[in-house]
């Protein structure tokens, strides 16, 4: 996967397109070959935000980052 991502940077694309797509990739290729279930794949977003959305100030620094940038292009 790191070899994909290095290969897909000097492509020359965004990275945020890079990034999401080779995820995407990955994750069907492990659904295919049956690594994993889709049951397994409903999951992650629970484990990922449970802890997350319950501290105030883990939410809150993406929104001050992204004020930053709107008001740093303005």
């Amino acid at each position: 996967m790191f070899l994909c991502l290095i290969l897909a940077l000097f492509s020359g694309a965004p990275v945020a397109v890079m990034l999401m797509g080779i995820s995407l990739i990955f994750g069907l290729l492990a659904l295919w070959t049956g690594d994993r279930c889709v049951v397994h794949a409903t999951f992650l977003p629970n484990r990922i935000f449970s802890g997350t959305i319950e501290k105030g100030v883990l939410v809150a620094a993406p929104m001050f980052i992204l004020i930053g940038i709107i008001m740093e292009k303005t």
